[in-house]
């Protein structure tokens, strides 16, 4: 059996991006951290999405002696949109489900970051198959974030 820490260490590595990567969408929260993620979530439940876990990064860092910045990811989906994807090529599976990650940056600044569905799209070679689908989750993911980052 794995340690605990080895696979928080492996969720850490999974879910954050190495930089600031090609299909990512980041937009600056006028709230904290903490608020900033509460509102998404609750967003998300209320469009009913499944959220599958929240992984709060400086408190579990801060269990085994190191320091981040408040740092919070959240791993959500909805089984009925992802399965269809899936049919149209399975490899995008690796990619879902969907994944928020929210931070407080440079100079205080928090910023909510997510994979843009049209490039997961891209990068898998979709075509046609699950259009409608790509598009409305790009559309339902650009609504959540600007609706978690305003005032």
């Amino acid at each position: 059996m794995r340690s605990p820490h080895v696979l928080f260490f492996s969720l850490f590595v999974f879910i954050l991006p190495s930089s600031a990567a090609e299909g990512l969408h980041r937009l600056r929260s006028v709230h904290d951290v903490e608020t900033t993620m509460d509102r998404f979530e609750q967003s998300l439940r209320t469009q009913g999405f499944r959220v599958f876990i929240r992984i709060d990064y400086a408190t579990k860092m801060k269990k085994v002696g190191l320091h981040v910045q408040p740092m919070q990811a959240l791993v959500f989906g909805n089984p009925k949109l992802g399965t269809h994807l899936m049919n149209c090529r399975q490899d995008i599976a690796i990619d879902l489900p969907m994944k928020v990650l929210i931070y407080q940056g440079e100079q205080g600044r928090v910023w909510l970051t997510y994979e843009d569905p049209h490039w997961l799209a891209k990068r898998h070679e979709l075509g046609d198959c699950g259009a409608a689908i790509i598009q409305k989750m790009s559309a339902a993911l650009d609504r959540l974030a600007h609706a978690a980052t305003k005032p």
